[in-house]
């Protein structure tokens, strides 16, 4: 968005006869403020509208991240491994019989993983689970009320 040029004061980028370049660098400043106000905003919005697989998704995503960095597997992005980790995790998450309503996976009463896959979960989410309060403090809290709820 840019403002409209106006004779009388400095907004439109251009120097106006009687605007100080101060001003109009203090008025191109409060407007990439109020842009990325509005990209936050626009951002916080996307979240509210996730669905619960896709919140699922997001804190595994998260988790496996914080295990494969802490482990050093990589020095960026995901190694082979846990990046085949989490393909499976979303496989599994596509196909829960759940949909919706599913519960944490340690409330789950149905366990979908196979046993190598669900080891390797389990040893993930054990070493990035204490670690998302720091890392992601809000999705582990709201992990933590989903498993206390349902």
């Amino acid at each position: 968005y840019s403002w409209p040029l106006r004779t009388n004061d400095c907004r439109g980028g251009s120097l106006v006869v009687g605007c100080s370049s101060s001003s109009i660098l203090h008025t191109r400043a409060t407007e990439r403020k109020l842009q990325n106000s509005l990209s936050l905003l626009s951002l916080t919005i996307d979240k509210r509208s996730m669905t619960h697989i896709e919140q699922e998704k997001r804190t595994v995503r998260q988790m496996v991240e914080i295990y494969c960095y802490g482990k050093k597997h990589t020095a960026k992005g995901l190694c082979e491994e846990c990046s085949a980790l989490l393909d499976y995790a979303y496989q599994r998450l596509d196909h829960c019989k759940f949909g919706e309503e599913k519960p944490t996976c340690k409330k789950c009463p149905i366990h979908c993983y196979k046993p190598e896959m669900k080891e390797k979960i389990r040893e993930a989410m054990r070493y990035a689970g204490p670690r998302m309060i720091w890392y992601h403090p809000v999705a582990a809290i709201k992990h933590l009320l989903r498993e206390i709820v349902k």
